[in-house]
């Protein structure tokens, strides 16, 4: 299963304020900020030969996981209205983690050396809004994305070092930094784009 050499990142920005609010009499209302995300990817273990630069040509085989990253995540304001007494609208406030699972389509006992890790259960976190605040949106999906393992292949069969390997990969969709190719060729190698809006810590 070739990963695809896909690459799209679509970000948008609007001003607080925006969504429609709804009140009813005798309610308290506050301007909240909704933050949502999810994330995953497809994967197939392979080897990749590093050259050393020496003539005759030689190398070191290096093993790793060829991916296609996809994701969104979303940062709306709106007014919502909370019952009682005023400090009711601190009520307001929640939080839910993200939770992911990975499907193996060669291999079990853990990641395999090909699958897909995909959300089951979309992050979320809501909290009063301040001035500071703005809307955002942005979307991707990034192929022929290398990951380097090197001998440690344990996630292959393993479900506890699975869920490491899978938490480590989606580490780098908030901090960027993962070689990639738009074209499927080594002379348009560049890196992966930081999501800086996506949040590591709602990861379940």
């Amino acid at each position: 299963m070739a990963a695809s050499s896909l690459n799209s990142i679509n970000p948008t920005s609007v001003t607080q304020g925006a969504g429609d609010p709804f009140v009813a009499s005798g309610l308290n209302k506050a301007n909240v900020l909704e933050h949502t995300q999810e994330c995953g990817f497809y994967y197939k273990f392979t080897s990749r030969t590093d050259s050393d630069g020496a003539w005759l040509p030689g190398g070191t085989l290096t093993s790793g996981l060829e991916l296609t990253m996809f994701g969104a995540v979303s940062e709306t304001i709106y007014s919502m209205a909370a019952s009682g007494a005023a400090s009711a609208v601190s009520g307001l406030a929640a939080r839910q983690l993200q939770q992911v699972s990975y499907s193996a389509t060669v291999g079990s006992g853990g990641m395999g050396t090909q699958g897909m890790v995909y959300t089951t259960s979309a992050g979320m976190y809501r909290r009063l809004a301040v001035a500071a605040d703005s809307e955002y949106h942005s979307s991707w999906n990034v192929g022929s994305v290398w990951f380097p393992t090197g001998d440690n292949v344990g996630f292959q069969t393993d479900a506890t070092f699975a869920q490491s390997m899978v938490r480590n990969i989606l580490a780098f969709v908030q901090r960027g930094g993962l070689l990639y190719s738009p074209d499927g060729t080594a002379r348009s190698a560049t890196y992966t784009t930081a999501q800086r809006a996506f949040d590591p810590s709602l990861l379940g």
